[in-house]
């Protein structure tokens, strides 16, 4: 197998993150290394270098950011190779035109495997219309070839930066957008709300209903002498019981419903209401005041009357069913 003059040196440890803070700064202020594009791109890069046992300053000028991902020139990924006991022989297909490299590694107690780039594949990749696969044919073929075998036949040894700069160019720009992922925070807590002169009143008890919000939801309610009583149980029961009334008791209302003056009862009066349904709903508050008014229940400027008023939060109870919240 033959041998590789690239000799490595010893990697100089900064001592502290602080000493790496300070080396990064000078490097990206320096302007040398065009591919850091701040101090946080130098120290990545720093750090990399760490990780595969390669000195600062090696790292900043062998190690290269393209497209959000950390290339390795390939007498880099001779040297990490050579470091873990691994060789190599490379062999180029007629050196005065050539048109194939080939590179076969072996490893203590590994077969030996051959790896090989031709002249057609670069071509099929859109390689020999730039200047260095023009003007130095040979040594990209080589270096191409060793890359492709490297990263497969000794990915332990790489770390995962097993592709040159120059591959690292066709891949696609990672996205560094940052987004707030922090889960939004759920009240869990139940808020029992005062009673206003337009709260609704029981049928049963001929008291009015309080409402009540748990975290993203609400409902109306009240405290009985046989505990608590829900507004929407009893619409139901009622509902039931109407089945088999008389028609004429269908159409007379009832006692605890007699409706006072008529009102303008504005979107903010009812507030407390309406916005723990838009949350129960996952609607936007707009889209929850254009039911209604489809519905005809708003008026065209967003106000609801008293009257009228019952018949907008049954109307949001049965659209909270029918979406199955």
């Amino acid at each position: 197998m033959g041998e590789t003059s690239v000799v490595k040196s010893e990697p100089k440890e900064l001592a502290t993150f602080a000493d790496m803070k300070i080396f990064a700064e000078a490097c990206f202020k320096s302007g040398l290394f065009q591919d850091a594009k701040s101090e946080a791109q130098a120290i990545v890069k720093i750090m990399a270098g760490k990780e595969l046992g390669i000195s600062p300053l090696t790292a900043m000028n062998k190690l290269q950011i393209v497209n959000g991902h950390i290339g390795m020139q390939v007498e880099v990924m001779k040297i990490l190779l050579k470091t873990k006991g691994y060789s190599w022989e490379e062999k180029v297909d007629n050196d005065d035109n050539p048109t194939a490299a080939e590179v076969t590694f072996a490893y203590p107690d590994r077969k030996p495997k051959t790896y090989r780039f031709t002249v057609n594949d670069a071509k099929r990749a859109g390689l020999l219309t730039k200047d260095n696969w023009k003007n130095y044919l040979k040594l990209m073929l080589g270096h191409r070839a060793f890359a492709i075998g490297a990263r497969d036949y000794a990915p332990e040894a790489l770390q995962g930066c097993g592709y040159t700069p120059e591959e690292l160019e066709g891949v696609k720009p990672v996205d560094i957008t940052v987004k707030d992922v922090t889960p939004a925070v759920v009240d869990t807590t139940t808020t029992v709300l005062t009673n206003s002169e337009d709260s609704p009143i029981c049928p049963i008890h001929n008291v009015p209903f309080k409402w009540q919000r748990k975290g993203n939801s609400g409902w109306w309610s009240h405290h009985a002498d046989d505990g608590w009583c829900n507004r929407a149980n009893v619409e139901k029961k009622q509902a039931s019981a109407t089945k088999d009334t008389d028609p004429a008791e269908k159409t007379a209302p009832a006692a605890s419903q007699t409706a006072k003056a008529p009102k303008e009862w504005s979107v903010a009066d009812f507030k407390e209401m309406k916005d723990s349904l838009v949350l129960r709903l996952e609607w936007s508050n707009d889209k929850v005041q254009k039911y209604l008014l489809d519905k005809g229940l708003l008026t065209p400027n967003g106000l609801v009357t008293i009257a009228n008023r019952d018949n907008v939060i049954n109307a949001l109870v049965e659209l909270c069913e029918s979406e199955g919240k």
